[in-house]
């Protein structure tokens, strides 16, 4: 499992990656998705070599430009770009070189991806023996982007024109996958989930941004994991350990932040 910030290749201007990669005549977007998939590739070759040839990858905001692509400036700035650093890294760590998506078995009668939406190729369920595992791009484009997004009384926001949630029928999927895990299937005897954003505050910071999920225990996202019992969610981003339990005295719910942002089970 890795939660995010597997790399840091952007932001990224047109001619360097023309440069690098030796590709001409291709258009900015272009060129982020080339030097995208050429990195996230080659970061999960790294790991097959290892001998990890099943990696779970989680979209962190480095993968999709880091958070100043994130600030509208003068227009939609480099958040033009977001759709082209998202299909790269889709394309570069979930599917085959024959283009076939990696993790594509279905959860009981539940579509593992989120087919339909922003985030199909980055949002995905599997399973491993008695184990369920649950990877989920957690960051949003807030309306069309022209303008930033900061909710002062509710803390939400504040990284520009995108935020860190799991809302509408993204949520409506993570719900169902796991519908299908807890309550109709007895031979699952694990659940994990990963995000690249920490939920429970507070959590040790060390040289970062420490972004942080919307509505923290509150949002719908983590009363869903409680609900269905998940054991354990981890989060990458802040480069620090920390390990803290469900507010809820009544839950068993664990979030696991870690520095190493790589978990092998």
């Amino acid at each position: 499992m890795m939660p995010g910030d597997s790399n840091s290749y952007g932001p990224l201007s047109n001619q360097q990656i023309v440069d690098k990669l030796g590709i001409s005549g291709i258009t900015t977007e272009e060129s982020i998705y080339e030097a995208g998939c050429n990195c996230n590739k080659s970061v999960r070759k790294l790991f097959s070599t290892a001998g990890y040839d099943t990696l779970l990858p989680t979209v962190g905001d480095h993968e999709i430009g880091g958070n100043e692509d994130f600030v509208v400036s003068g227009g939609k700035s480099k958040l033009l770009t977001v759709p082209e650093y998202r299909k790269a890294f889709g394309d570069g760590y979930n599917r085959d070189d024959g283009g076939l998506f990696l993790f594509n078995q279905p959860i009981g009668n539940v579509n593992p991806r989120t087919v339909g939406t922003t985030y199909e190729d980055t949002s995905f369920a599997y399973r491993h023996k008695n184990a369920f595992f649950v990877t989920v791009d957690a960051f949003k484009l807030v309306g069309d982007g022209d303008s930033n997004y900061i909710d002062r009384t509710k803390g939400f926001g504040g990284e520009g024109a995108i935020t860190c949630d799991v809302s509408g029928d993204h949520l409506d999927w993570f719900e169902s996958v796991l519908v299908e895990a807890r309550r109709k299937d007895s031979s699952i005897k694990h659940i994990f989930v990963q995000a690249h954003l920490p939920i429970i505050q507070p959590v040790r910071k060390v040289s970062c941004t420490g972004q942080f999920m919307d509505g923290a225990d509150q949002s719908q996202f983590w009363v869903i994991m409680d609900k269905y019992d998940v054991d354990i969610y981890f989060a990458g981003e802040v480069h620090s350990n920390t390990a803290s339990k469900s507010k809820d005295p009544a839950s068993n719910l664990v979030q696991i932040v870690s520095r190493g942002k790589v978990t092998s089970l």
